[in-house]
């Protein structure tokens, strides 16, 4: 079982210019896959990172649910099974992944949990010191960390990305209710 943390954006730079932005400022080399223009890949930090046109529809849009066709992008990380042990960093990835893409770009958007379940929404906003700050409008809270990784984690089904690397993939499975046979 896989699992993928998104973030939905606004850009007005096409795909290739957005993908030369995260080149500039992460450092991956976003390329087509399996030679889709459309889809760009990546390997980084051990995971998957995916940017594509955002072609997601809402559901009755509800406050605390994703609002996916606002966003003309995805950026999305992802770990198969296979790669389970990389699970405790998916989530410090993509969070820095959006503050620099914020502190760079200035781009905000929303940040969800396998497609499913809205963890942050972020917008710029003006503090009291008049500073240009990240703000996130599901915590309604300004974006500080740890706090704000500590606030978005707790959204996450428990288990699902802490940990998971501590027990073997076979028992993992088993857990989850899955048939292991041996090879």
């Amino acid at each position: 079982m896989s699992i993928s943390i998104g973030y939905f954006f606004d850009s007005s730079e096409s795909l290739s210019g957005v993908a030369s932005n995260l080149h500039l400022w992460l450092g991956c080399d976003l390329s087509p896959y399996e030679g889709n223009p459309e889809d760009l890949y990546s390997r980084f930090l051990g995971m998957e990172l995916s940017l594509h046109k955002n072609d997601l529809l809402d559901d009755d849009f509800v406050d605390n649910e994703p609002n996916f066709s606002k966003y003309d992008y995805c950026l999305s990380i992802r770990t198969p099974l296979p790669d389970l042990d990389f699970r405790p960093l998916q989530l410090t990835t993509m969070l820095s992944i959006v503050y620099a893409l914020h502190r760079r770009l200035q781009i905000t958007g929303m940040l969800v949990f396998d497609f499913q379940k809205l963890l942050a929404r972020y917008e710029t906003r003006i503090n009291e010191q008049q500073q240009c700050l990240l703000f996130d409008s599901v915590s309604n809270q300004w974006v500080r960390f740890p706090e704000h990784f500590a606030s978005v984690a707790a959204l996450i089904p428990r288990g699902v990305i802490e940990g998971a690397w501590e027990i073997s993939i076979d028992q993992y499975l088993h857990e989850q209710g899955e048939e292991v046979r041996p090879i």
